[in-house]
């Protein structure tokens, strides 16, 4: 009798222990979890604080540019306007980047609202932009436009954004006397924008991580000082990625290096 009670009470014990055990993970890993989301509660609160606190600056020094540039035109100082026109360009780009930024910490699926947008005039806007900087380093910024649609679905402020981190990237490892080159095209299947540069081109030892965060490799910087914190890049992968598309980096042929924004095109 008590033979066959054995093999019970040793089933029951491996049971009673297997509980314990699950019971002893769900417990440490509900500990391991809460400050993880403690600390994403805190970054969320931290990002949505901050966009608050910069909407209402970014608005005034957007309306200055704009009442510069209207004066300006007022008087006859063309180049004047030209240039606060851009900056007021900018201004509303950062002000789209803040709006962004305060929607994702303050709603459960950042990144929900989208719609219809003309990467072509993105890009247009992204050159605008960059115009400054790309003369400032002596480098030639021009756009190569193919024939064909360029309508994709997403946040028109998060892929300019993609696109002036692939251009201000071309242009940190650019030469004077350069060429950075927006070619875009499309397809029935996807649109791409391709970033092109005939400058230094690129690490080597980085090229295996050219889309992972904080990584930076040896920056040959000619146009404009700065320091690289391996953000920018990631950041596009990321963009890239959400819109349903990728970034790819090839070596531009005779020297240099191509970074390839491609989505799916808007059927």
């Amino acid at each position: 009798m008590t033979r066959s009670r054995l093999p019970l009470s040793l089933a029951a014990a491996a049971g009673a222990g297997t509980l314990a055990s699950l019971a002893v993970v769900v417990v440490l890993t509900r500990r391991s979890i809460r400050p993880l989301a403690q600390a994403l509660d805190t970054q969320r609160r931290f990002v949505a604080d901050v966009s608050h606190e910069l909407r209402a600056p970014l608005t005034i020094l957007h309306t200055r540019a704009q009442l510069v540039a209207r004066e300006a035109v007022a008087t006859g100082q063309v180049d004047l306007a030209a240039e606060a026109s851009r900056l007021a360009d900018d201004t509303r780009a950062l002000r789209d980047v803040i709006d962004d930024l305060l929607e994702s910490a303050t709603t459960i699926h950042p990144g929900s609202r989208g719609g219809v947008v003309d990467l072509a005039s993105v890009v247009d806007e992204v050159r605008r932009s960059m115009a400054g900087i790309a003369e400032a380093g002596e480098v030639e910024l021009t756009v190569d436009r193919r024939e064909g649609a360029f309508d994709v679905w997403g946040s028109g402020s998060a892929l300019r954004r993609a696109l002036v981190a692939l251009v201000d990237n071309a242009l940190a490892h650019q030469k004077p006397g350069g060429t950075v080159v927006l070619r875009l095209s499309g397809s029935a299947r996807d649109v791409s924008v391709a970033v092109v540069d005939d400058g230094y081109g690129l690490d080597a030892n980085a090229v295996g991580s050219l889309f992972t965060r904080f990584t930076t490799g040896e920056d040959i910087t000619e146009t404009v000082e700065r320091r690289s914190h391996g953000i920018g890049l990631a950041l596009v992968r990321e963009i890239a990625r959400s819109h349903g598309g990728d970034v790819r980096f090839t070596e531009t042929p005779g020297g240099g290096a191509t970074f390839t924004l491609t989505l799916p095109a808007l059927r």
